[in-house]
């Protein structure tokens, strides 16, 4: 069994599972955006993050003129940054003409580097957009974490 910081379990709860730790688990966080003001959120990513993607759900888009943009970065790294989104709603999981941009920096999300040593604090940042006020955004990112067996 793996008992993760937050109680968070994966695996077989059993003495005679050997393969208890290598057990696959996905982890999300979420967080809901909303526009105009602008914002900065933060949250950890635990040690031995790997495979970050992410979606965004676009509840309430702005206007048909809005070019929105959600950045997701720690430790002067950009992960992750949705893009020219807002001007209708949907759920974006990947590039898709008219609903918005999904760049992923793989080099940086196939192994999350600085989550080898420990917790690391991440930053969703949302510049401030006049014009989409009436946004509403939920940002969701899936990630997973490597084990004791992962080469």
């Amino acid at each position: 069994m793996t008992t993760f910081g937050d109680n968070i379990l994966s695996g077989n709860i059993g003495v005679t599972s050997a393969a208890s730790s290598v057990s696959p688990v996905l982890l999300t966080k979420t967080h809901r955006i909303a526009g105009g003001a602008g914002s900065t959120v933060t949250g950890f990513f635990p040690k031995g993050t790997m495979a970050l993607d992410a979606s965004l759900y676009i509840m309430l888009n702005a206007s048909a003129t809005v070019s929105d943009k959600i950045t997701v970065s720690a430790g002067g790294v950009d992960f992750i940054t949705i893009s020219q989104f807002g001007s209708t709603s949907g759920l974006l999981r990947d590039t898709t003409a008219g609903l918005g941009i999904l760049t992923v920096t793989a080099s940086a999300c196939a192994i999350v580097a600085g989550a080898a040593a420990g917790d690391l604090q991440y930053s969703v940042t949302y510049p401030a957009n006049t014009a989409a006020t009436g946004a509403d955004y939920l940002l969701q990112l899936t990630f997973s974490r490597k084990d004791a067996t992962f080469d």
